[in-house]
């Protein structure tokens, strides 16, 4: 045999010696995954397959749910049903499914053994905040049954073990391998079932959820028609310190809970087993949803190269749509939004409502059908790996349950998921009409990396693109996307050089996480100018301006026609009492800020003296910025501009 192969089955034997546990399971350690659930809805009827999952918002401290209740449908391979004894019977290759990758079974000479491990989370400080601090307790249980059972009952044991609290927090390490803690352990507990507590039905094993995970931090709430199966003591998620603050912001999971819709729809009295009823019953034909999709381990998934991988996953990963009232297979338009680092599938919803920039108002204003993918972990990686299968199989679900016309697809996103635009469209670059990044984090390395490898930004050099970013970015600053004169940036390194059909806009005052919410009526209106068919384009006569000191906007409009546009934009850094009021004037691949009543505008997002501050000292290496011969002014309803200073801009 060559010293290559046995190169081979060396590493092979030592990485399944480090994914196997003494017991015989695969390891379960922690994964910092970007959405954990609390709580399981069975419908009490017979015959049904589709469950329902809560989003808990304090498994994920950096998303604050205050607008909708994200409750993710997901079809399970087999039917569920309730026992004689009504107790919540579940397939258990589908109960693994729901507890993935922390769930592990094993069948062997009549015995059934079971791997439960379970990390409670405590925020010990930074609730709510990007960086958090989080208490991780490990729990994990070993169930062992014998099948070989009377009709009355089943006999089995358990084992409990519990480790010592360690430290983490989102993108911070964990330690998986902790030491046990003392006296709060057992082993070899015996119980009984009752007899019915597993059947075998088409040599499928059916398992009592109740009794046996009963046996574990999970009990059974049956309430308006629906078996709950919910981690116990979820209130308990916070150190003293900060739970009174935090008490006011819990709701705990329950098929009576008011559902919180959004924006558009205003249901009163409608509850979450109300809307559970409408996905089942198939009634819910627009407004907010969720699914799910299952990741399974294996050969799925692509490197960064494109070559097929193999990978441990097992996940059920949600995904964020938004369905149009007037939605219909010619006329509706596909947005595609990638989220960043610190959020999720829901990450984009709550910043921009939080704000008061509603995404389901944009999308019933213009007929989108808006999706959002689950990125897999805290920094998704869309290029390859996970994040890009999720992306994959979310796009092959809504399409097959929403068909779209395929010239009316886009795709955006902000931060990871701005340099995540970029990375699918370079994966699939015919897919998309047209794509908008904002604040995309290229310099990460890992990307940077790949961008140089198989896929290039050549790739989509003739795609409509609008990029975006904040002036007062604090994760990755302005001076690391633009650069100055004697350094180039991220942003006009790689990407301005190479682009050839896009847009390129600051948004003043625009921090990195709600930059984006500033220019929504930009974006929406950026794609739907890329639906239109291309005119040929008429010769503008501009010499009756030629003595006029100032022409308004308006005017300008009117001359130049539907390429001419120009927006009120309110923008921010953190503080909403900070928001300040500007112009953004866009003419073909022009981009003009400019307030009334100020000399300076900017052109495009070049940077200039007066955004130098303390953390990047570059004034030294920047221009002023440049200004208008006299400035603009509101009068009426309308903006003046000088007229010969705005011809020569955009001429």
């Amino acid at each position: 045999m060559r010293k290559k192969q046995w190169v081979c089955i060396l590493y092979f034997i030592l990485n399944l010696y480090n994914i196997i546990s003494a017991d015989g399971f695969p390891k379960q350690d922690y994964i910092d995954f970007s959405t954990d659930r609390s709580t399981w809805f069975f419908k009490l009827v017979e015959n049904n397959k589709i469950i329902f999952s809560d989003f808990f918002s304090p498994f994920d401290p950096t998303v604050k749910v205050k607008h909708f209740d994200p409750l993710v449908s997901f079809e399970l391979e087999n039917s569920y049903y309730f026992n004689k004894n009504n107790n919540l019977m579940v397939e258990i290759e589908d109960l693994k499914k729901i507890y993935d990758p922390y769930f592990d079974y094993k069948i062997s000479k009549d015995i059934l053994e079971i791997k439960y491990t379970y990390y409670d989370k405590k925020i010990v400080q930074g609730f709510g905040k990007r960086s958090t601090s989080i208490e991780y307790t490990k729990k994990t249980w070993n169930i062992k049954i014998d099948l070989k059972k009377d009709i009355l009952k089943t006999v089995g044991k358990y084992s409990y073990t519990e480790y010592e609290p360690a430290l983490g927090g989102r993108n911070k390490p964990f330690d998986n391998n902790v030491q046990i803690s003392k006296d709060k352990g057992f082993k070899n507990l015996e119980f009984v079932l009752n007899g019915d507590a597993i059947e075998i039905k088409d040599n499928k094993h059916y398992i009592s959820v109740s009794e046996i995970m009963g046996l574990t931090n999970i009990k059974t709430i049956n309430e308006n028609g629906y078996a709950g199966i919910q981690i116990k003591n979820l209130a308990d998620v916070t150190e003293n310190i900060e739970r009174e603050e935090v008490a006011s912001k819990i709701i705990i999971p329950a098929a009576s809970n008011l559902w919180r819709s959004g924006n558009v729809e205003k249901l009163d009295g409608y509850t979450w087993s109300d809307y559970m009823d409408d996905i089942i019953a198939g009634k819910r034909n627009y407004g907010w949803k969720w699914k799910g999709i299952y990741i399974p381990s294996g050969s799925h998934f692509k490197d960064a190269d494109g070559n097929e991988i193999t990978l441990e996953a097992n996940r059920i990963v949600p995904y964020t749509m938004y369905i149009p009232k007037n939605y219909s297979e010619n006329e509706s338009r596909l947005a595609y939004i990638l989220h960043g680092g610190t959020g999720n599938e829901n990450a984009s919803l709550y910043r921009t409502m939080e704000r008061g920039y509603n995404l389901d108002v944009y999308a019933e204003k213009y007929n989108y059908i808006l999706v959002s993918p689950n990125g897999w972990t805290q920094n998704p990686m869309w290029m390859h790996r996970q994040a890009l299968y999720s992306f994959e199989k979310s796009f092959d679900s809504i399409i097959k349950e929403y068909p779209v016309d395929k010239n009316k697809i886009f795709i955006m996103g902000n931060s990871l998921g701005g340099r995540g635009a970029f990375d699918i469209t370079m994966r699939y670059p015919k897919l998309f009409k047209a794509m908008v990044s904002t604040a995309p984090a290229w310099g990460v390395k890992e990307h940077s990396k790949w961008e140089q490898s198989r896929y290039s930004v050549q790739d989509i050099k003739d795609l409509p693109s609008l990029i975006g970013i904040g002036t007062l970015d604090k994760t990755f600053s302005f001076k690391t996307e633009v650069g100055n004169k004697e350094e180039l940036g991220w942003l006009t390194k790689n990407v301005v050089p190479i682009l050839s059909n896009a847009k390129y806009i600051a948004v003043e005052r625009g921090n990195h996480s709600q930059n984006w919410g500033s220019i929504l009526d930009i974006i929406f209106e950026f794609f739907e100018e890329n639906l239109k068919e291309e005119k040929k384009e008429s010769v503008v006569d501009m010499k009756f301006l030629e003595n006029k000191e100032f022409v308004s906007l308006r005017t300008l409009k009117d001359v130049l026609g539907d390429k001419f546009k120009y927006y009120n934009i309110n923008s921010y850094d953190n503080n909403p009492e900070k928001a300040i009021d500007y112009i953004t004037i866009i003419y073909k691949n022009i981009c003009i800020n400019l307030t009334p009543g100020e000399l300076k505008y900017r052109r495009n997002f070049e940077r200039y003296k007066e955004d130098s501050n303390e953390r990047t000292k570059d004034e030294d290496k920047l221009d002023f910025a440049p200004k208008f011969s006299k400035a603009p002014y509101v009068d009426g309803e309308d903006i003046y501009i000088p007229t010969k200073d705005i011809l020569e801009i955009l001429f």
